[in-house]
């Protein structure tokens, strides 16, 4: 479907929406987290590829881009991959999650992730 030296772009068994794509990189990177900065531009380049395809030939006025790493992230699949699911109006999709109502204090956030620099 999509193909080049570095990524690979498929229809997933399970296809969630019209076009449904899985993006990955041909070379196995387990996650984000082990993945090189060039891989990670290659992935996110290839991906606009498909996106602007799907725009410019079908129509599609957006897309969502899913993606999990790491096993209490769901992530199912043990190889570095995106799901980029196109968007037409009105298609009935609510592709965003609907997380619990959590409290988190801001500032105390905020002091904890400064310290992370």
């Amino acid at each position: 479907m999509h193909s080049t030296e570095h990524v690979i772009g498929f229809l997933p068994l399970r296809m969630e929406a019209p076009g449904h794509t899985v993006v990955a990189p041909r070379d196995h990177v387990e996650d984000m987290y082990d993945a090189a900065s060039p891989q990670l531009m290659t992935l996110i380049e290839e991906v606009q590829v498909i996106a602007v395809r799907y725009r410019s030939q079908f129509g599609a006025t957006g897309f969502n881009l899913l993606h999990a790493s790491g096993r209490d992230a769901q992530q199912s699949v043990r190889h570095l991959h995106v799901h980029l699911i196109p968007r037409w109006p009105d298609d009935g999709l609510d592709t965003w999650p609907g997380f619990p109502l959590v409290e988190i204090d801001r500032q105390h956030e905020y002091e904890r992730l400064t310290l992370l620099r």
